[in-house]
């Protein structure tokens, strides 16, 4: 099964056009070669006619939308935990085979298998060694900068348990993307290296593969996705439902928006002006007393970040007002 993307494809050439593009003017080894790519077209052609997709185009472009949102959302996901914002973007999203899925993949790598009810079925996450471990780097106080080659062997039992806690925050993003589109409840299942061994899926069988690029410094490496066939099966209904807005991001009913508020206005929610999050060493903690000063990198003309409910929503300045601590909130979280 060959990729198709969320992108209008274009039309293959007629066998006429690439005629006249390969010219007449040619040596015997090159009409060898040009009649094996015509045969390899002709087939291709045939197989993508006789193909059966797993989504309609429309609800590959929910897909998509889903997965935009939660790329949009990771830069201010990931802050707390990498003390910057990494940058995230959506690359592809596309149908393939479990088997051409897990050949793009590095092994050993870092793939955690997710259940999400309602689906049929679980989801497999990636995060590729060129990003995981710059990451790995910032949560042990490093800067992620040192430009080497990933290490070529399984991650060690701490490293294993410091890509559980990265997976915890895209796990809650995901989640949170999808809540627009159809609700889901995300778990994790591990932390494995090879994706050879989830068998939850045959190797011909179709999936929604899913690309996305993370970067930060000079770390860059794919964040990937992969959603069989058989686990989307039970929402297809509820994605082709799905109304998107004329900018191609998901569209909240406004229905539903106002039910909530009519039945929730009076209620309390938790606001957090998160200051900043920084780290010491074991030895200044031993010897941490009261009026130590703790110095961070944060300027005092950087924004906050003010999260609702654990949700990051908006940046906010610090200042004060009528003699008490006060936050001016300045711009909304990019993708809200």
């Amino acid at each position: 099964m060959g990729d198709r993307t969320h992108h209008e494809a274009d039309l293959p050439l007629t066998r006429a056009e690439i005629e006249g593009l390969l010219g007449s003017f040619e040596p015997p080894s090159a009409r060898d070669e040009r009649a094996a790519l015509l045969a390899a077209s002709a087939a291709s052609s045939s197989a993508e006619a006789g193909r059966t997709f797993l989504l309609s185009d429309s609800q590959l472009r929910v897909v998509g939308a889903v997965h935009a949102a939660f790329a949009a959302g990771l830069p201010t996901a990931l802050r707390p935990l990498l003390r910057l914002a990494p940058a995230c973007r959506v690359i592809t999203v596309c149908e393939q085979t479990w088997r051409e899925f897990i050949a793009a993949s590095s092994r050993p790598g870092c793939f955690c298998p997710l259940e999400a009810a309602p689906l049929g079925g679980p989801l497999a996450l990636e995060i590729g060694p060129a990003i995981l471990y710059p990451m790995l780097d910032r949560l042990l106080g490093g800067s992620g900068r040192e430009a080497q080659a990933p290490p070529q062997r399984a991650l060690t039992a701490i490293e294993q348990r410091l890509s559980a806690r990265l997976c915890g925050v895209l796990i809650e993003e995901l989640r949170r993307a999808w809540q627009a589109a159809v609700p889901m409840d995300v778990t994790a299942g591990g932390i494995v290296s090879d994706p050879s061994g989830l068998n939850f899926v045959g190797p011909d069988e179709g999936v929604i593969a899913v690309e996305m690029d993370l970067s930060f410094e000079a770390a860059r490496g794919p964040l990937r996705l992969c959603l069989p066939g058989k686990s989307l099966a039970p929402i297809l209904d509820r994605l082709a439902a799905v109304r998107l807005a004329p900018d191609g991001r998901l569209a909240a009913p406004a229905a539903d928006a106002r039910r909530a508020t009519a039945a929730h206005g009076g209620s309390t929610v938790e606001l957090v002006a998160q200051l900043v999050d920084t780290t010491i060493t074991r030895d200044e903690l031993a010897h941490l007393e009261v009026g130590d000063i703790i110095t961070t990198r944060h300027a005092t003309a950087d924004p906050v970040l003010v999260t609702i409910e654990g949700i990051p929503r908006f940046e906010a300045r610090v200042g004060q007002q009528d003699g008490q601590r006060a936050v001016m909130i300045s711009a909304r979280v990019k993708g809200e």
